[in-house]
This record gives structure tokens, C-alpha cells and sequence, in this order.
């Protein structure tokens, strides 16, 4: 009985070895990504004007007309990938994003040019190796995160959060359709598609690189994405974990 009953022991833990799911390579969809954990609004609060009771402006509701797009200050999420990447291998995310102007003239119901900070993205990747490429691209430029390595962890890690925010008469802002209110006067912005993409550049015997971690996502002026871990240090002259704050219109950001 008692070789019966190690023989049916070994054979299960056998079976539940191979059942047993193999680590997946890394994979961020190769394509458009879903956020979750977050908040998508409709209203655009930056750019819609208010009652003196402190209720929306029906004439002058500025409206998202997008799904899946991200415009408003209070819009939030993130994304988050596990696996490995042979060498020579990549993978890539996109984000559709309308960045917007600032100052922005507004009834609130005081009517002047309000300012003040915008959302902005964060891309993180975590790995044992300093053989990734890690590029974020938003409205028209790439930045590259280079890896730091974290001795308590035993871990490299890649960091960006960064912003796009116009000026009024930048060519690039334009009106976007489907948005006014009432009155019919729509708002502006610059619509962007934002790009992660994440490759493993490992040569020779260095090979697959595995465990590695992304998170990737939107922050808004309270809630931080991955990478964000708190945007303010991008509007204020603070170091942001080791981190210096870098701009050149119509870009901030910090990176590793």
C-alpha cells in the first residue's frame, strides 16, 4: 500500500509539472493597449467653462467624441506585462492621447487664461539584464530609457514619464470634431498615438533575457501610471527618485 501510494504521489507531481503553464514570451499586444484600473470622463473639464453655481456650462461643454482615446486632466490607467524575450526579439503598445494647450481660456466662471499641469505617460520595465531597448514615443519624438541598475533588488530598471503640452498657437493644436458644446464652438488639441515598444538587444551568449516586468499607462494630474511614480516632479524643479527633469518645447520628462 504504502508503494502504491508513492508511486501515485510521483506520477501526480510529474502531471502537475507538465501541466504546468511554460513561461510566455513578453507580448504588449503589438497594437492598441486597454487600460484599466482608471477613469475615462467624457467632459473635458480643462476646457469647458462653469456656471457660478459650480455646475457644467451646457453652451460650453467640451465633449471627447472618441472611444478608446484619452483627453481629459482626471484620465487614468495602466497596463501591466510579464514574460521573457529571445535576442532579437521586440514588442510594442500603442495609446491614442489628445494633448492639450496651455494657457487655456475658460469661464470658470471667472473668464481668463487658466494653466496648470497636464497628464502625462509612463513607460517601466524591470529586468535582470541591461540588454533591453526601452523607447517611448509621443507626439513625434522618441525617448529611450536607459537601464539603472537597483542593487537592493538585484534588478535593472527603465523609467520615463514624460508630458506634451502646446502653446495656444501652435499649428498642431487644432480643433477637434465632434467636440463643441451648444454653442458649437469645439475644443483643441494635438492628437497623438504614443508607442512603447521594448526589445531585447542581447548579443553572443547574453541570449534571452527573462522576468521581465512593463507597466505602462496614463497619469492624470492625482493618479500616477507606471513610471510616473508622481508626475508633479515634472512641473516643479524637484529630482524625481535620482531622476532630472528635462525640457525642450513642447516636451517635460525625466528618464532613466
Amino acid at each position: 500500500m504504502t508503494r502504491i501510494l508513492a508511486t501515485l504521489i510521483v506520477v501526480a507531481a510529474v502531471a502537475s509539472s507538465a501541466w504546468a503553464s511554460p513561461p510566455a514570451p513578453l507580448n504588449l499586444g503589438d497594437g492598441p493597449v486597454t487600460l484599466s484600473g482608471g477613469q475615462t470622463d467624457t467632459r473635458i473639464e480643462k476646457q469647458s467653462w462653469f456656471l457660478a453655481d459650480g455646475s457644467w456650462d451646457p453652451n460650453h461643454t467640451i465633449i471627447n467624441p472618441y472611444t478608446g482615446v484619452s483627453w481629459d486632466i482626471n484620465d487614468h490607467g495602466s497596463a501591466t506585462f510579464y514574460g521573457f524575450l529571445a535576442s532579437g526579439a521586440s514588442t510594442f503598445a500603442t495609446w491614442q492621447h489628445i494633448w492639450d494647450y496651455n494657457p487655456i481660456y475658460a469661464c470658470k466662471p471667472l473668464c481668463t487664461n487658466w494653466g496648470g499641469a497636464g497628464n502625462s505617460w509612463g513607460s517601466y520595465a524591470e529586468a535582470p539584464s541591461p540588454d533591453l531597448a526601452v523607447r517611448t514615443c509621443l507626439a513625434g519624438r522618441c525617448f529611450d530609457s536607459a537601464p539603472k541598475y537597483d542593487a537592493s533588488l538585484g534588478v535593472y530598471r527603465y523609467v520615463f514619464c514624460g508630458t506634451a503640452q502646446y502653446t495656444p498657437d501652435d499649428p498642431l493644436v487644432v480643433d477637434i470634431p465632434g467636440s463643441a458644446g451648444a454653442d458649437g464652438i469645439p475644443g483643441r488639441g494635438h492628437l497623438d498615438t504614443i508607442t512603447v515598444t521594448i526589445s531585447n538587444i542581447a548579443t553572443g551568449k547574453r541570449g534571452t533575457v527573462k522576468n521581465i516586468t512593463v507597466g505602462i499607462g496614463l497619469s492624470s494630474d492625482m493618479a500616477f501610471a507606471p513610471g510616473c511614480s508622481d508626475n508633479r516632479y515634472l512641473w516643479s524643479r524637484n529630482p524625481a527618485a535620482g531622476f532630472t527633469t528635462q525640457t525642450d518645447y513642447p516636451f517635460r520628462w525625466f528618464s532613466s
